[in-house]
């Protein structure tokens, strides 16, 4: 018997639609995902100020809208009154948001006065004072970047 050979353009066909089948199916979970956690509360707590920093705790609360638990490696974003940056918010605690339930964790915040006058110092020259302020950023999970944002003062 002869061995039958194989095109090599069609083993690399194969295997780009192997490829895309699986980039697919693994941006849907993505997506799937990407509805099932929000931000449902994000609160301030143990200010303390100097001449040169701002700190705070802030503690964020997550909610797991799916059937299953999803593991938390960690927790990147931002705070904006408006366009303007307060101040960037990152966590290094690993956490699990159990499915249907809301899970805390905390953020310790360190925010340079300079930066933060200078901050308010463009808010007040832009004459717009009554912004909403936001948090916006990912949460990563088995590197899954999730996006959520969650407008915590309304003006």
């Amino acid at each position: 018997m002869t061995e039958l050979k194989q095109c090599p353009v069609i083993s690399l066909l194969k295997y780009i639609g192997i490829g895309t089948i699986a980039y697919l199916l693994f941006k849907r979970v993505g997506n799937v995902i990407n509805d099932q956690i929000s931000i449902v509360s994000a609160r301030a707590r143990e200010f303390s100020i100097t001449l040169t920093e701002l700190k705070f705790i802030l503690s964020l609360e997550l909610q797991n809208d799916s059937l299953v638990p999803i593991p938390v490696d960690h927790f990147y974003g931002s705070i904006y009154y408006g366009d303007i940056l307060i101040s960037n918010v990152q966590t290094n605690n690993a956490v699990t948001l159990q499915p249907g339930m809301a899970t805390s964790f905390d953020a310790n915040i360190n925010t340079a006065i300079p930066a933060l006058l200078t901050n308010i110092t463009d808010l007040i020259n832009s004459g717009s004072f009554l912004n909403s302020m936001k948090i916006k950023g990912t949460v990563h999970s088995n590197g899954i970047r999730i996006p959520v944002e969650k407008t915590i003062l309304s003006v």
